[in-house]
């Protein structure tokens, strides 16, 4: 889990992965801090799933998203 506070507005296209095999995804988010929502499922929303395979030089894989997430300046955006 991470945090991300734009400073303009942005919208997020891709994430980069770095998976040990072949497997599935699944990306969440919330507006706000994940600190004190990492045990609270209902506080996550979904964004994406989908399989992902390993890339055999070790580098990240990238992952596009089918509908880019618009981040307002100055808010904090939680990803899990």
């Amino acid at each position: 889990m991470f945090d991300v506070m734009a400073n303009q507005a942005i919208a997020i296209t891709q994430f980069d992965m770095s998976p040990m095999g072949n497997t599935d995804y699944e990306i969440y988010y919330r507006i706000g801090t994940w600190v004190g929502h990492a045990n609270s499922p209902a506080d996550w929303t979904l964004l994406q799933t989908g399989p992902v395979s390993a890339n055999v030089s070790g580098t990240g894989v990238p992952v596009a998203l089918d509908t880019p997430l618009s981040l307002l300046a100055n808010q904090t955006y939680a990803f899990y």
